[in-house]
């Protein structure tokens, strides 16, 4: 089986955008949950820990809800493409389409008449 270069090339980019995506989320989870490990085992030897100190770890912890979404948009083209379109308010029928689309902004996939219902 041999593969051509530019499917090989396609194939390995494909592949560097998913490590740099999987790297960035699996790096803002251990910054976000570190503080809350280490206060659990602070607070377990000594239960007098300050009580806006888990706050503020509490916040770390919540902190990375709020990344995620912003990490993907970041790293993967499609996902913020389509957060764009939520953003802006777009026609529904363009934020949720099936139809995948090139570079131009044509659609690849032929579109399907509608029904009356």
């Amino acid at each position: 089986f041999v593969m051509s270069a530019r499917y090989r090339g396609e194939q390995d980019a494909s592949g560097r955008r998913a490590l740099t995506t999987v790297c960035a989320l699996s790096g803002a989870f251990v910054i976000s949950w570190i503080p809350l490990m280490i206060w659990t085992v602070w607070n377990g030897i000594d239960p007098k820990t300050p009580k806006g100190l888990q706050m503020v770890v509490m916040c770390t912890v919540m902190v990375n809800a709020y990344c995620n979404p912003i990490l993907y948009t970041l790293t993967n083209k499609r996902f913020g493409r389509f957060v764009w379109r939520l953003v802006t308010c777009a026609d529904k029928s363009q934020i949720f389409s099936t139809a995948q689309t090139n570079s131009k902004g044509d659609s690849s996939a032929k579109k399907q008449p509608e029904s009356s219902i």
